[in-house]
């Protein structure tokens, strides 16, 4: 989606009062504490190239995009799976949407703040969320 549409998209979005974040069943956890626990997640299931951008400053949707990388679909699932149970267990953090699925190559978790995208290597170089979301400030990366 070119980056114009996703700006008017956004906009669109608040001047119908439409405020995705904060969508996670009333934590007390910030949005980067939440994307703390999510890493640690996604390095536990072995998930590789690791970014986590702020968002704050570009979109409506999320403070926070998460991505990684799987190499296989059995761990793209394994991985999503992952961040859901921890982010309940150990964040108090309900309710993620999920879209996609793990024989797609690309699975988006949604915990409101925290947008976490999951990437077969192919999907993620196909779409290149990086590009688009290039004005976004990298806080983390891991390779």
């Amino acid at each position: 989606m070119p980056y114009n549409s996703v700006f008017r998209l956004d906009h669109a979005l608040l001047r119908h009062g439409f405020n995705h974040k904060n969508n996670h069943g009333g934590s007390a956890l910030d949005g980067r504490e939440l994307a703390n626990i999510l890493i640690e997640s996604i390095e536990d299931k072995k998930g590789v190239d690791v970014l986590l951008l702020d968002m704050r400053e570009q979109t409506v949707i999320a403070d926070y995009f998460l991505l990684c990388n799987s190499t296989n679909e059995r761990q793209l699932r394994a991985i999503a799976e992952a961040v859901r149970d921890d982010a309940k267990i150990k964040g108090g953090v309900g309710g993620a949407k999920v879209e996609g699925d793990h024989r797609s190559g690309w699975v988006l978790v949604d915990f409101g703040d925290v947008m976490v995208h999951i990437f077969s290597e192919e999907k993620r170089s196909y779409y290149n969320l990086e590009e688009l979301w290039e004005e976004g400030k990298v806080l983390i990366r891991i390779p």
